[in-house]
């Protein structure tokens, strides 16, 4: 993607290169997502509500005890881009940062087990969330990595990928008569592995060189994912917290049609996933007004893209419940309402959050995050309880607006009131000598 020249009046348009780069992801992520939600329809239709609620308390367990693989990763995109003319020094960063990713692996599945006896799974379904966190920690890698080389056609293929195999197995699976909740959570972590088929026909050129793993350089990567490690927790158990305390107060039946509700707005996590990704690895490389301007764009595009889906799923609700799950889960609408604002807000946190962390500024987006986090809990365990799923989708909501809010006024102030000198020159600097 070439440098954003800030100029002219049309400084609220979105720049064309992130207009078409992001369709490429839009389009290769929309196709995936639309099989991840056939994979939760189908699974919500091949189990019973009581299985349904047991799967989706394993993804939500999956997703808050991967804090430390979820997080380890992350920034290898953006060291990877600053150097895209020195493959020598990709491969020392690649190098550093899987090393750093596999001893993540090691301790979020020790990890796993007392969050198993916190949250009441036993036998295969541990199993199950501990192929989850493998799984993650591939798909997460190997996305990064196709980022920082700038193979966003390859990364959207790879998360199609994934996502058709995790549906034909459980597919195939009902088909034959096996119809567990372990089962099926098992596909959907283990399917990010199976596709790794896909480096056969687009390779990340990217080597990994035992030599060059030093003390020196996986702590400087540690000391850079440090603050992203607090904010993937506090992200985590902010996405899942609602799901979990409804499974406490209300019972399987109850977080299976909540579940299910979640399932219907992740579709506005799309857009804002698609400009995020390509957002982040090239924000370093910009001047300060051209951030300004790149910034914009990217808050605008996703914001003329997610209204009208918002929309369209608060008007339509009634019809896409009744398309996606029939008569089976009646409380799924709810929720829904609520629940479409408070994604609509987190995909405009995402974005700002692909900038702060692309500019080696992390510490801001966790701190947007512990805010949710603290706001979600503390509704939550006041309303679930009274207004039941209602009260949920409040604590959720509201957790939303309030990270959006405060990464928000960062922003502003940053960027507007401090020129964003700052920010270009700590942009620049190195995180290790190579």
């Amino acid at each position: 993607m070439s440098v954003i020249r800030a100029t002219g009046r049309r400084h609220l348009l979105p720049e064309a290169s992130l207009v078409r780069s992001s369709g490429i992801q839009l389009l290769g992520n929309g196709a995936a997502a639309f099989l991840g939600l056939l994979f939760s329809i189908s699974a919500a239709r091949l189990l019973v509500p009581a299985d349904f609620g047991l799967l989706t308390l394993g993804v939500s367990l999956a997703v808050s005890a991967t804090f430390f693989v979820f997080s380890a990763p992350r920034g290898l995109s953006t060291f990877l881009a600053r150097h895209h003319d020195d493959p020598r020094r990709q491969d020392v960063h690649f190098s550093n940062w899987l090393a750093v990713v596999l001893g993540a692996l090691l301790f979020n599945l020790i990890f796993l087990i007392p969050a198993a006896l916190i949250t009441h799974l036993v036998g295969w379904m541990v199993v199950a969330v501990a192929a989850n966190v493998i799984g993650l920690a591939v798909f997460i890698t190997y996305r990064e990595a196709q980022r920082g080389v700038g193979l966003f056609g390859a990364m959207a293929a790879y998360y199609l990928l994934a996502n058709l195999l995790q549906l034909a197995a459980i597919l195939l699976a009902g088909w034959i008569g096996w119809r567990s909740p372990a089962l099926f959570l098992t596909a959907y972590g283990l399917a990010a592995v199976a596709a790794l088929v896909i480096q056969t026909v687009a390779p990340v050129r990217l080597r990994f060189v035992p030599q060059a793993v030093t003390w020196h350089r996986v702590r400087a990567i540690v000391g850079f994912v440090g603050p992203l490690l607090f904010e993937t927790v506090f992200y985590a158990v902010w996405w899942g917290i609602d799901v979990i305390l409804v499974s406490r107060f209300l019972g399987p039946v109850a977080t299976g049609n909540y579940g299910a509700a979640k399932t219907i707005v992740s579709a506005l996590a799309l857009v804002p996933l698609g400009i995020s990704v390509v957002i982040g690895p090239q924000v370093a490389r910009l001047s300060a007004a051209a951030l300004r301007r790149y910034i914009l764009g990217g808050v605008t595009l996703t914001t003329l893209a997610t209204v009208p889906l918002a929309g369209a799923l608060i008007l339509f609700q009634k019809p896409l419940i009744q398309l996606a799950f029939g008569s089976k889960y009646p409380r799924v609408a709810e929720p829904l309402t609520v629940l479409v604002v408070g994604v609509a807000c987190y995909g405009l946190f995402q974005i700002l959050a692909a900038v702060w962390i692309g500019l080696g500024y992390p510490r801001i987006v966790a701190i947007s995050s512990a805010t949710a986090l603290i706001i979600t809990v503390g509704l939550g365990l006041a309303l679930v309880p009274s207004i039941q799923l209602l009260g949920a989708a409040l604590a959720f909501t509201a957790g939303s607006i309030g990270k959006f809010v405060v990464l928000g006024t960062f922003t502003i102030w940053a960027m507007y009131a401090g020129k964003g000198q700052r920010v270009q020159q700590y942009a620049e600097r190195p995180l290790f000598e190579s």
